[in-house]
C-alpha cells in the first residue's frame, strides 16, 4: 500500500506557482480572520478586567464609610465633601475627599497607588436626588464617582440605624 502511494507521489511533478500563491492567499485569509477574533476577545477581556477592578476599587473605597454611616447614632453632619458620623462604638468618624482621595479621620483610606491614576468625587443627595451641601439629613445617598471619565459611580442610600423606629 505504501509503495503504491510513494510511487504516485514520485510521479507527480509538483505544484505550480499559481497553486502556491492561491494556497498562500487562502491561508493568509484564514490567519487574518483568526487574528481578528483573538484580538477582539483579548480586548473584551481587558475591558471586563478593568471594570472588575473599578468595581472592586469602589467597593473598597466606600465599604467602611457606608457601614459607619448606617451604624450612626442619629448624628450625621454633611458639609461639602465631608461627612461626620457620630457612632456609638467609634466616636466621631470624619470622612472627606481631598485632591481626589478619600480620608478617614485624616488618614488616607487606601494607598494612592491603589487608585491607579484615578481619583474620586463624593456627593450627598437627598431623597429627591438633589445635592445636599450641608446639614444633618435623616436619610441620604452617598454618591462616589470614579474620575476622570465619571463613567463609574456607586450610590448608597443611607438611613442611620439611630433614626429607625422599631
Amino acid at each position: 500500500m505504501f509503495k503504491t502511494m510513494f510511487k504516485h507521489i514520485k510521479n507527480q511533478q509538483g505544484l505550480t506557482l499559481v497553486e502556491l500563491i492561491i494556497s498562500m492567499i487562502i491561508i493568509s485569509v484564514i490567519f487574518t480572520s483568526v487574528a481578528a477574533v483573538l484580538s477582539s476577545t483579548v480586548e473584551m477581556y481587558s475591558k471586563l478586567n478593568e471594570w472588575a477592578e473599578i468595581n472592586s476599587m469602589l467597593d473598597n473605597i466606600s465599604g467602611e464609610m457606608v457601614t459607619d454611616a448606617r451604624e450612626a447614632n442619629r448624628d450625621v453632619t454633611i458639609s461639602d465633601k465631608t461627612i461626620m458620623i457620630r457612632t456609638k462604638n467609634k466616636g466621631d468618624v470624619i470622612y472627606n475627599v481631598e485632591n481626589g482621595f478619600l480620608y478617614k479621620n485624616g488618614q488616607l483610606v487606601l494607598d494612592k497607588l491603589y487608585y491607579k491614576g484615578k481619583t474620586i468625587d463624593m456627593n450627598f443627595l437627598d431623597e429627591d436626588g438633589n445635592t445636599i451641601d450641608s446639614g444633618s439629613p435623616a436619610a441620604f445617598t452617598i454618591k462616589i464617582t470614579l474620575l476622570p471619565n465619571g463613567d463609574f459611580s456607586r450610590e448608597y442610600s443611607i438611613k442611620p440605624l439611630g433614626l429607625n423606629k422599631y
